[in-house]
C-alpha cells in the first residue's frame, strides 16, 4: 500500500510503500541456497537447497519428513528436465537437496511443490 503523510504546519507531504503480511495463511515455503544462486564455470562447486515450511509464522517440519516435498528442475530453454534425479542431503527426509556444477549445464531453475502426505 501507498501510505502519504502531511504535515500539517509546512504542508509537505511524505510518501512510503507499506507491506502487510497475513500469518495466518496455512503454509509459506522459503527455499534457500548455502552457497548463493550462481555457480562459476569449470568449478566443483556444491550448495544445499533448502525448503523451509512455516505455519502461522511457525516453522515445522523441521526434519523434512512430515511432507512430502516435490523438487523439479528446469533446464535453461524453460523445458523440465525429465532426467534429473534429486539428491537428497539426508537418508529419509526430502526437504534438503544438493545441487552440484555438473548438474547445470548453463542454468538451471530449481523448485519444490510441497504436499500432505496421503
Amino acid at each position: 500500500f501507498m501510505c502519504i503523510v502531511t504535515d500539517t504546519e509546512s504542508s509537505a507531504k511524505y510518501f512510503d510503500t507499506v507491506t502487510f503480511i497475513d500469518q495466518s495463511d496455512p503454509f509459506q515455503i522459503v527455499v534457500l541456497s548455502s552457497n548463493g544462486d550462481t555457480f562459476k564455470r569449470g568449478g566443483n562447486a556444491t550448495t544445499d537447497v533448502s525448503a523451509t515450511l512455516y505455519q502461522n509464522g511457525t516453522q515445522v517440519d523441521a526434519s523434512g519428513t512430515q511432507y512430502d516435498y516435490i523438487w523439479s528442475k528446469r533446464k535453461a530453454d524453460g523445458n523440465a528436465d525429465s532426467t534429473w534425479v534429486p539428491t537428497y542431503k539426508v537418508a529419509g527426509s526430502k526437504n534438503v537437496i544438493v545441487v552440484t556444477t555438473a548438474q547445470i549445464a548453463s542454468k538451471a531453475v530449481f523448485t519444490v511443490e510441497v504436499k500432505a502426505k496421503p
